[in-house]
């Protein structure tokens, strides 16, 4: 039996229509059994490279969306798709 997945209608909006993330990234993070929880993102948000990234764009939403995805992607890359979720999610 296979394991469910969230699927790409519970990717949110922000994140689907992303102009950074490809199809292919799209269903990786629909493949998940689940999103991160908030302790989990919470967590994850204070690695040093994720502090430095919302304060290098204090101020300035669409840059820090920008490169969240961007980091996300790179994640995607290397198969870290908890991860990039952590990303996306982070606020």
């Amino acid at each position: 039996m296979a394991t469910p997945v969230i699927g790409l209608d519970a990717i949110p909006h922000a994140v689907r229509n992303s102009k950074v993330l490809s199809a292919t990234d799209l269903e990786q993070l629909g493949s998940v059994a689940a999103l991160p929880s908030d302790e989990e993102i919470a967590a994850y948000t204070q690695r040093e490279e994720i502090k430095d990234l919302f304060d290098a764009t204090i101020g300035d939403t669409q840059t820090r969306d920008l490169q969240l995805h961007l980091k996300a992607k790179q994640l995607l890359a290397t198969g870290r798709t908890d991860e990039a979720w952590m990303v996306l999610l982070a606020e």
